[in-house]
């Protein structure tokens, strides 16, 4: 019997020199056995080699290996030792005594009873008992039971996920998936190291994110500060996102490993413990499912750290809308000149405004005038550099740019061009520009404008054109040269009266520079 065994073999594994259980057994020419540490420290203090317990004297010092077989045999007793130290707070008596139960020193498995030295005789004498197998006392057998059949429970049925006698097989449990308890145990062992394994990878996809993402914003606030408010509440979300799936997946990690060292534990113990161990082991294994059954797709960040190609286009947009910004720095005061709109048009008290009226006004035919519907604005500007924006939302037919105060106001703008105009136009859902020459541009525009930015420069001879809320450059004409003519800011509408080109044309007020 295991017990028998580490009993008779314990005083004999005592060290003759500290008086202890040997570590690291080794055994001297005559055949006795010493701690290794204990016994090379006792011959370094003597001049002649001699055994410490016969005092058997050896010519030279001997070369000491230590004995594997004693090393486990020592190994094993430590660990029964260790079972009984656990059980002495709980003695186990005899379940047969009635009157005074006398301590029990062994428990027979098949039946599941413990027995004191008088009471086991039968199972050590008669031949039909001494086949059964027994261990040192154990306590709790009834939980190792079947409730249903009061066998021992030591198989796992995988179909209903619970553990069952081999009674079981034959009835609830008939035909289902039935493996060995310690088939599944290693089965699950497996599994929790696959877990761990899962779990520390994607804890360090999460850990490697983070660190990129701050690298990634220092490295923004070094080069492109303005972008770092653009991707700022994302970015910052989604670390906070990846912090939370960490400290969640490093204590699924720590809990696994915890569960793993129990398995593990198990797997190092002989027969005799795992018996003893078999309860825990179920509990442990019950527990396991809910860790292991998580489905790790649950902790991505949703979020993707920009490519090179996406901070490019993010910086694009932002020198964008920095360069408006500027533009606007250059923006001017300007107020319409009814005295040179077309008899239809009207324009507002302020000079903000300009509408197709429902018929003609009664104005005098000034040479200034135009005979298509246009209007120039009272400011020109022959120098420098100058900004104005106009309100061109729900209207689907006008023309804004600026033009020459020489201009030909007989003839409308696409008949002018030669005659320095620089517009863009809507017309029948196309977007064009007219400049110097006599030919039309059609423009591809991104999105459609609610309001049109214009700059001029006079020193480098541009006119662009911008969608003001998208911050998108609409069309640019460079290369040109003014030789100091006046430049005036042009609007023109539509003549069917519809009731979209009813609408007005607006420039809107911009705050001044100082």
């Amino acid at each position: 019997m295991a017990a028998a065994r580490f009993l008779l073999t314990g005083e004999h594994l005592v060290c003759a020199i500290c008086l202890d259980v040997v570590t690291e057994p080794v055994t001297t020419p005559c055949g006795h056995n010493f701690c290794k540490a204990c016994i090379q420290h006792y011959w370094d203090t003597r001049v002649i080699y001699q055994c410490p317990l016969c005092n058997a004297r050896f010519p030279t010092r001997p070369q000491m290996q230590v004995n594997t077989v004693m090393s486990e045999l020592a190994i094993g007793h430590h660990k029964w030792a260790q079972i009984l130290e656990n059980q002495s707070a709980h003695d186990i008596l005899c379940d047969i005594c009635s009157a005074r139960k006398d301590m029990a020193v062994a428990s027979c498995l098949v039946c599941l009873t413990s027995f004191c030295e008088t009471h086991l005789e039968p199972h050590l004498r008669v031949a039909g008992l001494r086949g059964h197998t027994l261990s040192a006392p154990l306590s709790g057998l009834e939980d190792r039971l079947c409730k249903n059949h009061h066998r021992l429970i030591n198989l796992y049925c995988k179909t209903d996920q619970a553990f069952i006698c081999c009674g079981c097989m034959t009835t609830d449990h008939k035909n289902h998936h039935i493996v060995r308890l310690e088939t599944e145990y290693e089965s699950k062992r497996a599994e929790v190291q696959s877990a761990i394994t899962a779990r520390s990878q994607r804890l360090r996809e999460l850990k490697l994110f983070t660190t990129r993402a701050r690298v990634f914003n220092e490295q923004l606030i070094r080069s492109r500060p303005g972008l770092v408010a653009v991707i700022w509440d994302r970015r910052r979300t989604a670390e906070q996102q990846a912090e939370g799936f960490i400290k969640e997946l490093t204590m699924e990690i720590s809990e696994l490993d915890k569960k793993r060292d129990d398995l593990e534990h198990h797997h190092c113990l002989d027969e005799h413990h795992r018996l003893v161990d078999h309860h825990r082991l179920v509990l442990l294994l019950s527990s396991l499912p809910a860790l292991l059954n998580k489905d790790l797709k649950n902790t991505v960040v949703d979020f993707k750290l920009p490519d090179t190609n996406c901070v490019r286009r993010c910086a694009t947009l932002l020198d964008q809308e920095v360069t408006l910004q500027r533009l606007k720095a250059c923006a001017v005061d300007v107020t319409l000149d009814p005295d040179t709109a077309h008899c239809d048009l009207i324009v507002s008290s302020d000079g903000k405004a300009v509408m197709l009226g429902a018929t003609p006004q009664d104005v005098p035919d000034a040479r200034k005038r135009f005979k298509h519907h246009a209007v120039l604005s009272k400011e020109g500007f022959r120098s420098g550099k100058f900004y104005f924006e106009v309100q061109v939302k729900g209207k689907t037919s006008w023309a804004v740019g600026v033009a020459s105060a020489s201009l030909n106001r007989k003839y409308p703008v696409s008949m002018s061009v030669k005659n320095e105009c620089w517009v863009i136009v809507l017309d029948a859902g196309q977007y064009r520009a007219y400049g110097s020459v006599s030919s039309a541009f059609n423009l591809s525009v991104k999105e459609k404008p609610q309001a049109v930015g214009v700059f001029v420069d006079h020193d480098v001879g541009q006119v662009s054109f911008h969608n003001v809320a998208a911050k998108d450059l609409i069309y640019v004409f460079s290369g040109l040269t003014f030789n100091g003519r006046v430049l005036h800011p042009y609007l023109c509408t539509r003549s069917d009266r519809s009731p979209s080109d009813l609408k007005p044309l607006t420039i809107t007020s911009q705050s001044l520079p100082n």
